[in-house]
């Protein structure tokens, strides 16, 4: 069985991240799901922006956590795309959910904010994704266990998957990964690509933990890992990804 092909905030290397424009591009050149990053708006918004700070993204400043829905939603997510003259605003959490559903698997990663877990985070996903998405047409990962285990309390009818860092987890025993996994009850793992070792995917495979991982944007490496018994593959360019998938070696990525 192949591995699922995951878009990147969309489609991270062919439009603007977290954009319903990225969520589009993903959608149309093949991806199986669609990833995005959920923050916490000063006045309680889910809002999909990958970085605390709103800077890199969008011609705005300052923490996610710190402004109003009204001041995020004011800004052009696509103000630093390659030059173009885009206006993507930045979308909600709702706005995700309805675009996708029914499309592709919606991916959501909870992410924390500078001053640590967003309070009630995960009920207020949940119940978001509880109004249109069925126990197969959605995931949430996350890098904090304790999400993870919040999440297994409310008994979410998704998989739920613990993203693990190379920064952190370079060196480590490959039972380590299922006994991380284990503790917080992840249904599978997302390591980042060095990490997916043939040690660590027989330690998870022989543990029935399937393993995915991120962000693989090169063809040569896309096919390597294609040939791995790995769960999900996720990519900034879905459309390379899915023709790899698919069989098309020939495709070119972008330079």
């Amino acid at each position: 069985m192949k591995p699922l092909c995951v878009g990147h905030r969309g489609a991270a290397g062919l439009a603007p991240e977290n954009t319903l424009l990225a969520f589009e591009q993903g959608i149309r050149t093949g991806a199986d799901v669609i990833e995005c990053d959920v923050h916490m708006t000063a006045d309680g918004e889910l809002v999909l922006l990958h970085d605390v700070d709103v800077s890199r993204t969008t011609n705005g400043t300052g923490v996610v956590s710190d402004l109003t829905f009204a001041e995020v939603r004011s800004l052009n997510a696509a103000h630093h795309w390659h030059g173009a003259e885009l206006y993507e605003h930045v979308p909600t959490l709702r706005e995700f959910v309805d675009y996708v559903s029914h499309r592709a698997i919606a991916q959501v990663e909870l992410k924390v904010g500078p001053r640590g877990r967003y309070p009630g985070l995960e009920e207020r996903v949940a119940a978001e994704l509880r109004t249109s998405l069925e126990a197969h047409e959605a995931q949430l990962i996350t890098f904090d266990p304790e999400y993870l285990r919040t999440l297994k309390q409310l008994a979410v009818p998704w998989l739920c998957g613990l993203l693990l860092p190379e920064t952190d987890w370079r060196g480590r025993l490959p039972q380590d990964f299922v006994t991380a996994a284990r503790e917080c009850g992840a249904d599978f793992l997302s390591v980042q690509c060095p990490l997916a070792t043939l040690e660590v995917l027989q330690a998870c495979q022989d543990a029935g933990l399937p393993v995915a991982t991120w962000t693989v944007n090169d063809q040569q490496e896309m096919i390597r890992l294609a040939r791995l018994p790995l769960y999900a593959i996720t990519s900034d360019v879905p459309n390379v990804l899915r023709a790899v998938l698919d069989g098309d070696s020939s495709f070119d990525s972008p330079k």
